[in-house]
């Protein structure tokens, strides 16, 4: 053994992401991000270690060994904050297995490397002891080597490009959090290029896993402190500054997380110190009657008391959902209706007068409640087609499912697909490839029946839910569509009618320009195709490419996914 004064920054820096590590596994269940940094931080600790451990040996074996075995925890390093940028930026649902496996391809591939290096030096190549007091290793960097490198590098730029895209694109009030998440990333990545090309003269000492863990603090600090992954990342433009109405978002952890000028307004009138309310105060602090608002249920609509008790404020609740269907907070439409509630007391010993003033105000508060509800009839509808939209689908197949299996009925999905619809679109111009949108849309929505949900899935695809309905039920339904698509003609307004590339439009007897569509149609039935929304939404994608690769127009049902579809 010897002394390297090196050991002294690597044993500190092994203790401090020992310690981060600990504390991040501890609370994986309450932070979606906490695994993902717990695996950064006990990548830090096995690389310093080895890195301080090689440092302090004598001989050359030792220093194989160890600089050998320190690549166990830098190859941990970027696949770690590759999962942890994707966590912190809300793309957390796209870790899915695949993914998974893809970032660990990589740490798998550098240990066997590492581990015949001693066969082949494509990695570390003519090792020798260097120096006299220390004694330092010596090597030189072999193709494998620069391969590792590079694709660490693109790790770490993919994942640093993440956080600043979050960054940049976050509202006024997260951009303070994710600055400091956006500096801290860059350190490892400045550290480790600096001491890769001896950019800094700091004599044999590695910067990046010391560099690491400070980032690794500031991210636990962000994620245990500042509580940055459960504030709901609702853009502002999603918030109607200028509603009457107030507007909260409240997090699952109950703290506000967005709201509007008018919602300042009323909580403020209602009690609250002025510039009290504001983003990442504790609901309940704002909200003297919380405790009788929760627990919070997917629809809420309850009259509380706010401030120091002297409004009262009328509360209607919708909860939000992220992309993977799971709560992510609350939406509260405030309304003061103190001044209604005192009207009322007044009015059983009013006149006939006051009376008439307080129908007045219900037929008011009659046609509010109908504006609503017909905004919360188009939140559901897709504008071009007047069909669903995707929102509502996911709701109601995964209602229809679990439906069916209580009742041990099929149910089939039917996803269709405009065929060459960007040529159409490039050829005849975008209102033509709309007015064939919605003319596909008006199709599905005569031609289901009662219980079948018509859908526009995205862009040109388009989704029916048919409750009850087995697989030769679902194809030959399916097949009146795909015919009736096939005899859709709408008007081509563009200039371009096709004649110079081949692709020719009919006219109607007033000389005006019309073009069709064919659709592919992929159809799957549950339970065989699937029992949960996902998988059967999965087998229908996959019917539907291969009604494309069969030659698209036609209709294909799904059938048991093979290997070969993996």
């Amino acid at each position: 053994m010897q002394w390297h004064p090196a050991a002294v920054p690597l044993g500190v820096s092994v203790l401090i992401a020992a310690i981060v590590a600990t504390v991040a596994w501890r609370r994986r269940h309450t932070s979606p991000a906490a695994p993902a940094l717990a695996l950064l931080m006990s990548g830090l600790v096995l690389w310093a270690s080895a890195d301080a451990l090689e440092r302090t040996s004598v001989s050359l074996g030792a220093h194989l060994f160890w600089e050998h075995a320190l690549y166990l925890g830098v190859v941990m390093a970027p696949a770690g904050f590759m999962a942890l940028a994707l966590e912190m930026t809300g793309r957390g649902h796209r870790l899915t297995p695949r993914i998974t496996l893809l970032l660990a391809v990589h740490p798998v591939l550098v240990v066997l490397i590492v581990a015949t290096d001693p066969l082949h030096h494509l990695f570390i190549s003519n090792p020798v002891l260097i120096g006299v007091d220390p004694v330092l290793l010596g090597w030189e960097r072999g193709p494998l080597f620069w391969a590792h490198t590079a694709y660490s590098y693109a790790l770490l730029a993919t994942g640093m490009g993440m956080l600043i895209g979050a960054w940049v694109r976050s509202a006024r009030a997260y951009r303070r959090q994710l600055r400091s998440i956006v500096l801290a990333g860059a350190v490892p990545w400045l550290a480790n290029v600096a001491t890769q090309f001896r950019l800094i003269d700091v004599g044999t000492l590695d910067l990046t896993p010391i560099a690491f863990t400070f980032t690794g603090v500031v991210f636990a600090w962000a994620l245990f402190r500042q509580r940055l992954l459960d504030l709901v990342p609702i853009a502002r433009e999603q918030v109607v500054d200028t509603m009457g109405d107030g507007v909260v978002i409240v997090d699952p952890h109950e703290r506000i997380a967005d709201l509007n000028p008018a919602a300042i307004v009323l909580l403020e009138r209602a009690g609250n110190r002025r510039g009290s309310v504001s983003v990442g105060r504790r609901a309940a602090e704002v909200f003297a009657g919380w405790d009788d608002l929760v627990p919070l249920t997917d629809e809420v609509a309850r009259e509380i008391t706010v401030g120091a008790g002297t409004g009262v404020v009328d509360v209607r609740g919708t909860v939000l959902r992220d992309r993977t269907g799971r709560s992510a907070g609350h939406l509260l439409v405030l309304r003061d209706v103190t001044r209604n509630r005192q009207a009322e007391r007044v009015i059983a010993t009013a006149n006939r007068a006051l009376r008439d003033q307080v129908s007045t105000i219900e037929a008011q508060l009659a046609t509010i409640e109908q504006l609503r509800a017909e905004l919360q009839e188009q939140a559901i509808r897709d504008s071009l087609t007047g069909l669903y939209n995707r929102r509502y689908l996911d709701e109601m197949l995964a209602r229809e499912l679990a439906r069916a299996h209580r009742e041990g009925y099929p149910v089939s999905v039917a996803l269709l697909d405009a065929d060459h619809f960007k040529h159409l679109n490039d050829t005849y111009g975008h209102a033509t490839g709309d007015r064939m949108l919605a003319a596909i849309g008006r199709l599905l929505g005569l031609g289901v029946r009662g219980g079948d949900v018509a859908c526009r899935y995205g862009g040109e695809e388009f989704l029916v839910i048919l409750p009850n309905a087995g697989q030769p039920d679902a194809m030959s339904r399916a097949e009146q569509w795909r015919t009736g698509c096939a005899a859709l003609r709408v008007a081509a307004t563009d200039d371009h009618t096709g004649d110079d590339d081949g692709t020719d439009a009919d006219h109607a007897d007033d000389g005006e320009a019309t073009v069709g569509v064919t659709v592919s149609i992929g159809v799957s039935t549950a339970p065989q195709d699937g029992a949960d929304p996902a998988s059967v939404l999965a087998a229908a994608d996959r019917a539907l490419y291969a009604a494309k690769r069969g030659g698209r127009d036609r209709v294909v049902a799904a059938r048991p996914r093979s290997g070969a579809d993996l």
